[in-house]
């Protein structure tokens, strides 16, 4: 009986501060520094990448390399392909900078790329998600002028699938949750379920 007033003294108690410090969190507050998507602390990726993902780190920066010797990134009008080039260049910038070298160069590639913002909002053959991870990934790379203009490409995106101007990420991973969704029971994601 002692036993099991204790376990429910303990119980509650856990309770009870699990309520109070989710109280005490209040309302989630938006990180203001750059980048904020999937990466929080670049130093401690850049860290990996020249210890035990240095290898890993070698082919990505090779491929972002080649993008920027070719002067642009592959499949990013292909709407079925994965840019690996963006990505690449993106996370190539970030190690390369937070490593004290020059990692403009990738940044600039994506920049070229992107011309006037057309491709990002292009609703046939983008890769919505890709382009706002590189964005966060390049954001110090861009001028004022860039981060509204291809800003705005990347919010035309809200109101596509339900006209209303939010993202509705309420299940799925993000390349298939209701952001992607169609009106209707019949959808969920691109994959058509019945």
């Amino acid at each position: 009986m002692t036993r099991r007033l204790c376990v429910v003294a303990l119980a509650a108690i856990i309770l009870t501060v699990s309520f109070q410090v989710c109280l005490a969190r209040g309302t989630y507050q938006v990180r203001q520094a750059h980048p904020r998507l999937f990466i929080e602390d670049v130093r401690e990726p850049a860290k990996r990448c020249e210890g035990p993902l240095a290898d890993d780190y070698r082919i990505v920066k090779q491929r972002a390399d080649d993008a920027v010797k070719r002067g642009g990134i592959q499949f990013i009008s292909n709407q079925w392909s994965i840019p690996d080039d963006l990505m690449n260049c993106g996370i190539a910038y970030l190690v390369e900078r937070q490593n004290g070298r020059d990692g403009r160069p990738y940044a600039e590639t994506i920049i070229k790329q992107w011309g006037d913002g057309t491709i990002i909002s292009n609703r046939e053959g983008s890769h919505f998600g890709y382009h706002a991870i590189a964005y966060d990934w390049i954001y110090d790379a861009l001028t004022p002028q860039q981060r509204v203009q291809f800003g705005d490409a990347l919010g035309s995106w809200l109101r596509f699938f339900t006209d209303e101007p939010r993202i509705l990420l309420k299940w799925g991973h993000w390349e298939y949750n209701q952001t992607w969704r169609r009106p209707g029971p019949a959808w969920h994601g691109r994959k058509r379920t019945a």
